[in-house]
Parts: C-alpha cells; sequence; structure tokens
C-alpha cells in the first residue's frame, strides 16, 4: 500500500483556499486557544453526525442514536447560552444563528427561551417532516397516513 506523503506548506494553503470557496465552507480566525480547541472538535463532530445520521437504524440503533442525537442538541443549546452570557458580559454583539431563531417561532417561543419547551420537543420539531415514516424510540417505524383528497 502506498504511503501517504504529508502536503508541503504551499500545497496546505492551496487547498485551504480552494476549500474556502466551497458552498458549505465557513472561514473563521481562532485568535484563541479556546476557539482554537472548539474549531477541532467541531471539525470531528461534523463527520462523526453526517456518519451516525448516515448508519442510523443500521449499524447504530434507533434508540442510541437519537439518544446521542438529544445529547449534541442539549450541548448545543448550553453552548448558545454561555456564548449569549459572555457577549452580553462584555458587551459584544451577538447574533443568534437563524436556526435557533426559527426553531423558537416554530415552538411559540418567541424570546427562544428553553422554559417551555422541552429538548425532545425540539428534537420532534427538528426531524419531523423528513419524508420517511415516523420513527419511534424503539426504532420501528410507523407509516404516516395518506393524504389522499
Amino acid at each position: 500500500m502506498a504511503e501517504k506523503r504529508k502536503l508541503t506548506a504551499e500545497e496546505r494553503t492551496e487547498r485551504k483556499k480552494n476549500l474556502a470557496g466551497e458552498r458549505n465552507t465557513r472561514v473563521l480566525f481562532a485568535d484563541i486557544p479556546d476557539a482554537h480547541r472548539m474549531l477541532d472538535m467541531t471539525a470531528a463532530l461534523n463527520r462523526a453526525v453526517r456518519a451516525l445520521r448516515n448508519q442510523l437504524g443500521f449499524r447504530i440503533p434507533f434508540d442510541k442514536g437519537i439518544e446521542l442525537l438529544k445529547e449534541l442538541k442539549e450541548m448545543e443549546l448550553k453552548v448558545h447560552e454561555t456564548t449569549q452570557k459572555i457577549c452580553d458580559a462584555v458587551g459584544v454583539r451577538y447574533r443568534a444563528p437563524r436556526a435557533f431563531e426559527t426553531e423558537a417561532k416554530a415552538l411559540g417561543d418567541v424570546e427562544g427561551s428553553r422554559a417551555e419547551k422541552s429538548v425532545e420537543d425540539k428534537m420532534d420539531m427538528a426531524y419531523a417532516g423528513a419524508g420517511g415514516p415516523e420513527i419511534s424510540g424503539d426504532g420501528k417505524g410507523d407509516k404516516k397516513p395518506s393524504k389522499k383528497a
């Protein structure tokens, strides 16, 4: 098997420039070690969650996968809330991701507070209407009633 050679500094720079032009790419600068660690984790999380969703019901049991996605959603909300608190404390403008605003409006929670709806309700809303059968926690699909006129 051929060994994978390391890219030169110039090749890495060129690769990063090419990636920056792709559709789902965001260019961020990690000015502090905390941000650098968060970005490193985000890259791995992106790959892992995509793989989890692709394998849900095949290699990963539904109940385990849903449990992991709920845990991720809880952590996501916690990071959002902590970011808001830090920004408020130091006077930095924080614009919450549109996904939080959209979810809050869809749930009738215009202030974005977690008090009125549980994480499970938000997960149900986030994964509803995907076009497939409704999935219960035990991994068994329930067919949606057909909409015939």
